[in-house]
């Protein structure tokens, strides 16, 4: 049997190695977004038949190197599909698909009749930029020894924003505008010197030490919020915004 103190610090070396992060190999399950942003996107909605009002978006625009734009502007594709309040018509891969498939089928090597007919024009283009950024926005960070063993913690913060214009593709109107913004939060916890802790109660109170028998453990654990993640969450709120406010637009 252990001596007591080295007992009780082998059990923290085992409770702060048990926080670590864990690979697991088991398959897991793909899972549909149903987070409360997206079910308040889907509120908004509106019958098929009601969805007289086609839209677009061509690209979203950043100066964020974190940020995968083709990415993101698929990103508001989707998020307007799911808001269930327009027509939403492809235009950033068109070459890659829609394309494509007209010349397939202009060359014969497909049956129908789509080579022949003409492409949905949008007429509301959504232009959207991620137009602040700020990673470092200050934060705290701190650490406590006792009896050799180190508990250290920090936390950062920062935000990012967007901004979304809603232009009318026959008259270049701006109809409606909104900018957002969310803040990124970062932060970890570790644990370290449990061995020389070990060492040191050891020699105290028994007068003797295991040198280099004494057990050693530390663990970390960090979590930083993603760019992807905090992005997709702007696009949410903002189409959910201008979906609501659609119908001040113009009579549909």
């Amino acid at each position: 049997m252990f001596p007591k103190p080295l007992s009780v610090f082998a059990l923290i070396a085992l409770a702060g190695a048990s926080t670590l992060p864990m690979h697991s190999y088991a398959a897991s399950k793909a899972v549909v977004d149903d987070t409360e942003n997206s079910k308040e996107l889907e509120s908004v909605g509106v019958p098929k038949v009601k969805r007289k009002v086609s839209v677009t978006v061509y690209e979203v625009r950043s100066a964020v190197s974190e940020l995968n734009v083709r990415a993101a502007t698929d990103m508001f594709t989707t998020e307007l599909v799911k808001s269930r309040r327009f027509r939403v018509v492809e235009r950033s891969n068109l070459a890659g698909g829609v394309s494509q498939e007209h010349q397939l089928n202009s060359s014969g090597a497909s049956t129908g009749n789509v080579a022949s007919q003409q492409l949905r024009g949008a007429q509301l283009i959504f232009e959207a930029v991620i137009s602040e950024a700020n990673a470092d926005g200050g934060g705290s960070d701190g650490a406590l020894t006792v009896a050799g063993v180190t508990l250290g913690g920090n936390k950062s913060k920062g935000s990012i924003g967007m901004d979304v214009r809603v232009l009318d593709a026959g008259n270049g109107d701006v109809l409606d505008a909104v900018n957002v913004t969310k803040k990124l939060s970062s932060g970890g916890f570790s644990i370290a010197g449990i061995g020389s802790a070990v060492d040191t109660v050891m020699s105290k109170t028994t007068g003797k030490s295991l040198g280099d028998l004494t057990p050693d453990g530390g663990a970390s654990v960090s979590s930083n919020e993603s760019v992807d993640k905090a992005v997709r969450a702007l696009i949410e709120a903002s189409v959910k915004e201008l979906a609501s406010r659609s119908p001040e637009w113009f009579e549909e």
